[in-house]
């Protein structure tokens, strides 16, 4: 996306949420005096003819009662998972990733099959995993609250979208992975073999 894009994404965000505020929408002049900037320049946000800087879109958001993730564009549900195709591909994806790692178990006997992901914390070659585990042990407890009915799912909802906020900067990337010729994978094979 590039840099004009997201400031027209930006300011559309802005208007909507600004007409949506309070039973009747904010004005323009309103969200300027509220934010002591002009109305020229609440203007120009919106029509995304400017760049908004970080501390302007904390202050705009604080107003109209959204998160600075919802204005810039983020949105928590941008995974679709529609197929157990769509779940395949995502657990492949997460495999490639350099900073997780999940060790897989299969348990099988007759008709039985057991299957988990494991993140271990601490990882010493995956440096989220520890942050992941935190997580999970959370949205285990959430769960099984919303589970026993001790909370409904609004409130489920919102602490979801905050834990996943939280760590919109915690990127992740993709592992380098060097193609091996026949003789480099037999080498490999071998030193795993003698490590064991």
């Amino acid at each position: 996306m590039n840099k004009e894009t997201v400031s027209k994404l930006v300011g559309e965000r802005i208007a909507e949420c600004r007409k949506k505020k309070g039973l009747t929408g904010m004005t323009q002049s309103d969200l300027a005096a509220k934010l002591g900037k002009s109305l020229r320049t609440i203007q120009k946000y919106e029509s995304g003819d400017i760049d908004i800087t970080l501390s302007a879109l904390v202050e705009i958001s604080e107003v109209l009662g959204v998160s600075v993730n919802y204005l810039v564009g983020y949105q928590p549900s941008h995974i679709k998972l529609e197929s157990l195709s769509d779940v395949q591909a995502f657990i492949i994806e997460l495999d490639k990733k350099e900073e997780l790692h999940f060790d897989l178990d299969v348990n099988k006997d007759d008709n039985q099959c057991s299957c988990s992901l494991t993140f271990s914390s601490p990882d010493i070659h995956s440096i989220l995993n520890s942050e992941l585990c935190r997580f999970l042990e959370t949205f285990k407890t959430n769960r099984e609250a919303l589970q026993s009915y001790w909370i409904d799912y609004e409130t489920f909802e919102a602490w979801a979208n905050s834990a996943v906020e939280k760590n919109q900067l915690s990127f992740i990337h993709d592992r380098e992975i060097k193609p091996l010729d026949s003789s480099e994978l037999a080498k490999k094979r071998e030193e795993l073999n003698k490590k064991d």
